[in-house]
């Protein structure tokens, strides 16, 4: 779905429009989940929460660019401790 459109049909709608049985089980599981995503999609907290998800990655981008000129890299580490010499 995507947008928040209400699904379309109600379940005894759309379990007559499916032309093989097999596929009940599963049409259904869809039927359940654009319902629910359409439901959660309209609760502002879980925007909230997308956005401070986006928040946490930008900020920590951040800080791993502003900490890497304190901290040596590791192959630096690795070459003086160890008995290699650089080319």
């Amino acid at each position: 779905m995507g947008n928040n459109e209400e699904p379309k049909r109600n379940w005894p709608e759309r379990g007559k429009a499916i032309r093989h049985r097999w596929l009940v089980p599963f049409a259904f599981v869809e039927w359940i989940c654009e319902w629910i995503s359409y439901v959660l999609g309209r609760w502002a907290f879980l925007d909230i929460l997308e956005h401070i998800g986006r928040l946490t990655i930008l900020i920590a981008v951040i800080t791993y660019f502003m900490e890497a000129d304190v901290h040596p890299s590791i192959a630096e580490a690795i070459l003086r401790h160890s008995d290699i010499n650089p080319p």
